[in-house]
């Protein structure tokens, strides 16, 4: 993932991942939430073709899966 696009899928700013990586902050027990979530999601065996079959896709997070900020 790019930090602009996990800051999207996570709630935050790409210069907050990038904070993250450097040691500088640490996430918010919200983000590490999100970011768990989309550990187990990438960590899922590949869908099955019976599954795509049936119409079950899968698709990328957008901004509108992502629960209100507590701040707004």
């Amino acid at each position: 993932y790019t930090q602009a696009r996990l800051g999207l899928w996570v709630g935050v700013h790409a210069s907050s991942v990038g904070r993250w990586e450097r040691g500088q902050h640490r996430p918010r027990p919200l983000h590490v939430a999100r970011l768990q979530s989309l550990r187990r999601d990438a960590d899922e065996p590949a869908q099955s073709e019976a599954d795509s079959e049936h119409g079950a896709e899968r698709r990328e997070p957008v901004a509108a899966d992502r629960a209100p900020s507590a701040s707004a």
